[in-house]
């Protein structure tokens, strides 16, 4: 059988079977939804377009091989939902019947998300565009493709009531040192949660998804609300600086602690204090400032924030080497196993002499 492309992952197999080689995937790989660019498209003669990554409300991601680089890469394609349609045989995308001006907007704005990213290019921590592009009546941005976990995923498969003090603290202390260097380039990133910060499998964390972002110095900001993580000024439109970035950060270090985010009464979120043996009363006291309703009480820098994190962080307990904690897991569960075994032998053997 002659060699073909796995579209799940990008590797050329034979697929004899039917099954890739590599990713176990089935070939060929078929679009669940006819809103997907169909696999194999090539867009400005460069990438070429693999499965789904996924889907929000403004745009589609796929996974893509570069031709140029011969890398993996990802294709973020302007899609609004409700606002266009796809034409089957040639990719092209047209706006929908009395959505066009709206859809022109949007545009406008995704061409911006990408610009903005190109201009954090340099940045460490957050992730780099190749290049952006039009085609096909719509607009695309290709950037480097992270194999890694969002923080979200990783919270919830290894620790799901919370990271040990010093792993939580840790984290956000990464975020903030991102979002130092994004907001010294005058950009806010208004998105920030553990659904939009990846986690690599060497501990590492890139910011994504600047869809909400927006240049500091631009007046007009619109509303917007990812629930909990979302500042009050944010929801309501009002003057949105640094400050606001880092009441959502101050969100994501209660998750990354309790492993839920804090309930809220009104704008007043719930208090963090106490919640775990060894926590120093200081910790709390930055979560507090970071999420105080009133913006002007709350740290004004990243590097407010995180030099107050530097100073807790001596302060807290020791934690468990994480990997020394799965092996005596999995010595616990093997001696589980064994032991009922055992028992289960021992049951048929009474139950058989008792027959006799």
């Amino acid at each position: 059988m002659a060699e073909t492309i796995c579209y799940s992952c990008m590797s050329r197999t034979d697929a004899a079977d039917g099954v890739c080689h590599r990713c176990g995937s089935v070939v060929p790989y078929i679009p669940a939804d006819s809103r997907d660019l169909f696999p194999g498209t090539l867009l400005h003669g460069r990438y070429t377009v693999g499965r789904l990554l996924g889907r929000g409300g403004f745009g589609a991601t796929y996974l893509a091989l570069d031709g140029a680089s011969g890398k993996l890469c990802a294709v973020k394609e302007y899609f609004p939902a409700g606002m266009c349609t796809r034409d089957r045989d040639s990719a092209g995308v047209s706006a929908a019947p009395g959505a066009r001006q709206e859809y022109q907007n949007y545009l406008r704005s995704f061409r911006q998300e990408a610009a903005r990213l190109e201009e954090l290019r340099s940045v460490p921590g957050v992730v780099h565009v190749i290049e952006n592009f039009e085609e096909n009546g719509t607009a695309y941005f290709a950037m480097d493709f992270i194999a890694g976990q969002t923080l979200n995923e990783y919270v919830r498969s290894n620790a799901p009531d919370g990271l040990t003090l010093k792993e939580a603290v840790r984290t956000v202390m990464k975020l903030l040192e991102t979002l130092q260097a994004v907001h010294e380039r005058g950009i806010l990133h208004r998105d920030i949660s553990a659904d939009n910060i990846m986690r690599l499998r060497s501990g590492e964390l890139v910011l994504i998804d600047f869809g909400s972002s927006r240049e500091m110095l631009q007046m007009k900001k619109t509303t917007f609300s990812k629930g909990v993580y979302t500042a009050p000024e944010q929801r309501y439109g009002d003057a949105q600086q640094a400050c606001t970035d880092l009441y959502a950060a101050g969100v994501l270090l209660f998750y990354l602690i309790r492993g839920r985010v804090p309930g809220q009464e009104g704008l007043q979120l719930e208090k963090l204090r106490g919640v775990r043996a060894g926590m120093p009363d200081k910790l709390n006291d930055v979560y507090e400032t970071a999420t105080a309703v009133n913006p002007n009480f709350r740290y004004q820098s990243a590097a407010d924030m995180l030099h107050d994190l530097r100073s807790v962080y001596p302060l807290l307990p020791a934690e468990a080497d994480r990997s020394t904690v799965t092996v005596r897991k999995r010595r616990a569960i093997r001696l589980l196993l064994v032991f009922c075994v055992l028992l289960l032998a021992l049951i048929i053997l009474a139950i058989a002499g008792a027959l006799r």
